[in-house]
């Protein structure tokens, strides 16, 4: 994206404030800048950004299925959106379908060395193959709070040239930013108040598949003694709804891949009237079971509140993540002096807020860097 383009969807006034300049001068170079967010539930990516300044951004689980040898479909066959990965001679597939071909086994990695697997590599790569782009200039990726020491690992397994079928990509450059960072980025740079958040301390809370991660920060400075995460994400949340349908049944239900498709985190905007599951045929409806989680929320806020210890010099929370509506109605009772301010702001993009962030805040680094002050 060239200058123009940057400066259309990023005010002068915060490139000012960003690069402490009161000369703007563009440049003419048409960079590539994209963003990719790997999450333990989901991968997120942009590609690109419309006339209208809108960030175009998309998803697929986080899961790599092994993809299958033979094709039983016969003439019925129907092409799945996915991408076909090889890694040392064997072939994954990712992408939007790939619950058509994952079997029990293909679950997600939920564990803290997920960033150095097989299946992080396998879920970058297809990645890449959907943003399709030949060359990028700059690509901004997140790291969960709790794994931002594997940053360096991270930029050497991403910067450099990628096969993928019969493409080739080119990532010229890495960013590494810890994820919850992308909804203050995301939320700041649109506001109209950049400043105040540059100077004021915020709260970021972004519940993710599997951890629960908070910041604090001071402007845009993270203050690692009051910022966190432990486990108490989606998963959590997902493994409640599972034992309180077994209890419910009396049988033993844990097909959490079943029940996160049932809540649609894609298009979440609150708890829906019906959000029906099959078992033995029988539905069920998951409202009784999803109010049966307080428990696992209550965790986690307690462990963030005595970690944050005051909130008084908070000047505004900032709601991100794919769950974020779950957890929506306890985060404003424990911090109601700010709601009642008006100073919590659930994003409304949700799943999309930290890479949305990532892609803004990549803008700004290179139009510093490439343009002549």
């Amino acid at each position: 994206m060239k200058a123009e383009l940057i400066r259309s969807v990023i005010s002068d006034e915060v490139l000012k404030h960003f690069l402490k300049t009161d000369n703007l001068t563009d440049f003419d170079q048409d960079l590539v800048i994209e963003a990719i967010d790997i999450g333990y539930g989901y991968t997120k990516y942009t590609s690109g950004i419309d006339a209208k300044g809108n960030v175009s951004c998309d998803l697929f689980p986080s899961i790599a299925a092994l993809s299958p040898q033979e094709n039983l479909s016969g003439e019925f066959f129907v092409t799945r959106d996915t991408k076909k990965i090889e890694i040392g001679g064997t072939t994954w597939e990712v992408g939007p379908e790939v619950s058509q071909i994952a079997s029990k086994n293909d679950v997600r990695a939920l564990h803290d060395n997920f960033v150095n697997s097989e299946q992080w590599k396998v879920l970058f790569l297809g990645a890449l193959s959907y943003i399709d782009k030949t060359e990028i200039d700059l690509l901004v990726l997140g790291l969960p709070v709790s794994n931002m020491d594997k940053s360096d690992a991270m930029k050497e397994i991403a910067i450099g040239t990628h096969t993928v079928g019969d493409k080739t990509f080119l990532v010229k450059d890495v960013l590494v930013v810890p994820q919850p960072l992308g909804a203050l980025y995301n939320h700041a740079i649109r506001s109209d108040n950049f400043t105040r958040f540059s100077k004021t301390t915020t709260l970021i809370i972004d519940p993710g598949f599997l951890t629960f991660d908070f910041l604090v920060t001071k402007g845009f400075a993270v203050n690692a003694h009051r910022s966190g995460a432990r486990p108490g994400g989606m998963s959590n949340i997902l493994n409640a709804i599972a034992t309180s349908i077994s209890k419910e049944l009396d049988t033993t239900y844990d097909d959490l891949n079943e029940i996160d498709d049932a809540l649609d985190l894609k298009n979440y905007g609150g708890v829906k009237k019906e959000r029906p599951i099959y078992i033995y045929g029988q539905e069920v409806d998951l409202i009784p079971h999803i109010k049966n989680t307080v428990p696992v929320i209550e965790s986690s806020l307690n462990y963030m509140l005595t970690k944050i210890s005051d909130s008084k010099d908070i000047a505004q929370v900032i709601m991100a993540g794919g769950p974020n509506k779950i957890f929506d109605k306890s985060i404003k009772k424990q911090f109601a002096r700010h709601d009642a301010q008006g100073n919590i702001m659930t994003l409304p993009d949700g799943i999309y807020a930290n890479v949305t962030g990532f892609l803004l805040w990549g803008m700004m680094v290179s139009y510093g860097k490439n343009s002549i002050l």
